[in-house]
């Protein structure tokens, strides 16, 4: 199997509202806080996505796309990292 075709899926409770979901995944103040990465995109549908960090040392540079986006009710994207 190649890099390209590899996907990971995953399900967790979570005990919030969908209001406070939401904005943890979307906000960029709060992604910061458990990524530490600077995220830039729009969440609509089709944007791309950025991620701007640095762990261990090391900048990094990773992306996606917002495949889908209803607020408070499903967010899915790609994620693409540039670490290796």
């Amino acid at each position: 199997m190649s890099m390209e075709n590899r996907s990971v899926n995953s399900s967790v409770n979570i005990y919030a509202t969908p209001e406070e979901l939401w904005d943890t995944l979307t906000n960029p103040s709060k992604i910061i806080q458990y990524l530490g990465a600077h995220t830039q995109t729009d969440w609509a549908e089709g944007s791309t996505i950025t991620w701007d960090g640095e762990m261990q040392g090391v900048k990094f540079h990773n992306k996606g796309k917002v495949l889908e986006s209803k607020p408070n009710e499903i967010l899915k994207f790609t994620y693409w990292s540039g670490m290796g």
